[in-house]
């Protein structure tokens, strides 16, 4: 059976099924949502539970995105969430589906947030069943974590750490370490699958770190790790400028390769995260190269779909055929022209096609069979 085909099927029906559930004023609510019609990225599409966030970290990007330094619920329902992904003409709904991240802008599982992110990973798991993560820091206890796994069995937690002694100075408002490795010790005894997300990486602190938290996070469980940089703007640079001492400052300002301005951008830390690296691997840890790609491990699945791929065991990306791809243009009324069709583990390549045109469908290959497309 054409999986294109067989996950267009599935989506026009559950779109259905789920309008069935709401008025119509939810519905116009959820189609004008931007849940329903933003273009996810190869790792996968945001997802939010709520509206900006109460740690106030002094690192964080999301206050000068314009969100607020306060919880507050996404402002339609989690099931309305659904019908406005089943919208959206970029989501692939499936096990092969879109990646889904929550926690981008907010912490999902903050008391006045933890409910929502629940129903909504249940509601992910029944209709859905896409891959789904969610990035964390807040203090996650046995009954939440419990919820967490029952809500959605599959879902991938990335929990947050980005120093174990600045703690008070960078996240004034975030649970302390010693909660978080409590936390982390719960979602490992519910078998949650959790990753240690260290992320930003702070020079002069998160280097310095590395090793005692490896260990610490180890003793409770979680032997995989992805490290992220740090992204600067002009507003974040300030705060940090505020907040640190000189030396540490200093060791920040010699890394950024570029103007600040409004723009947020990554500081060079190749380096440092190199070094992360090779000190998690000789610990024991796996060491992921992005977020997704603990997304990946959770279900077991492979993803060759970008530069750091592939990720996963290459043996498991989807099976499609060249006739699978015909029979989709077929479908969908698209010009076929003189086409040619190639593919390989590490990418497909489509020549002579008017596939261009229609971005939607090249995003449905392209998450489908979990590889680079590209159209001639």
């Amino acid at each position: 059976m054409n999986i294109f085909i067989t996950t267009l099927e599935n989506k026009k029906n559950l779109k259905e099924e789920i309008a069935s559930l709401l008025s119509r004023e939810d519905i116009e609510r959820a189609e004008s949502d931007w849940h329903a019609k933003r273009r996810p990225r190869h790792c996968g599409l945001t997802i939010h539970t709520g509206v900006g966030c109460s740690y106030q970290c002094v690192y964080c990007y999301i206050y000068s995105m314009g969100f607020p330094r306060r919880m507050g619920k996404y402002p339609i329902p989690p099931i309305s969430i659904i019908y406005a992904l089943l919208s959206n003409p970029y989501f692939v709904p499936g096990v092969n589906g879109t990646f889904l991240a929550i926690g981008s802008v907010t912490e999902p599982f903050h008391p006045l947030i933890t409910d929502f992110t629940i129903e909504l990973l249940h509601l992910i798991s029944k209709y859905l069943k896409n891959p789904t993560q969610a990035s964390t820091k807040a203090t996650i206890t046995s009954d939440t974590s419990i919820k967490i796994r029952d809500s959605n069995p599959n879902v991938s937690i990335l929990y947050t750490f980005t120093t174990l002694s600045y703690h008070r100075i960078l996240e004034p408002y975030a649970p302390a370490p010693e909660k978080r490795l409590e936390s982390i010790e719960n979602l490992v005894k519910f078998k949650v699958h959790t990753t240690l997300f260290v992320r930003p990486i702070i020079p002069g602190i998160t280097d310095k770190e590395n090793i005692k938290l490896l260990g610490a996070v180890a003793e409770r469980g979680v032997i995989q790790v992805v490290y992220g940089s740090l992204r600067l703007n002009r507003q974040i640079y300030k705060r940090l400028e505020e907040t640190l001492e000189p030396r540490l400052l200093r060791l920040i300002k010699e890394r950024i390769r570029y103007s600040i301005d409004n723009r947020q951008r990554y500081i060079y830390s190749t380096d440092i995260k190199k070094k992360l690296v090779n000190e998690a691997k000789e610990y024991g840890y796996k060491v992921f190269p992005s977020a997704c790609s603990a997304n990946i491990d959770s279900r077991k699945q492979s993803c060759n779909m970008c530069n750091y791929g592939p990720c996963g065991d290459p043996s498991n990306l989807p099976v499609v055929t060249e006739g699978d791809i015909i029979e989709l243009m077929e479908y969908l009324g698209i010009a076929r022209g003189n086409i040619s069709i190639n593919i390989r583990d590490n990418g497909i390549k489509i020549f002579g096609s008017r596939l261009k045109q229609y971005p939607h469908v090249i995003e449905l290959i392209k998450t489908l069979t979990r590889r680079k497309l590209t159209i001639y």
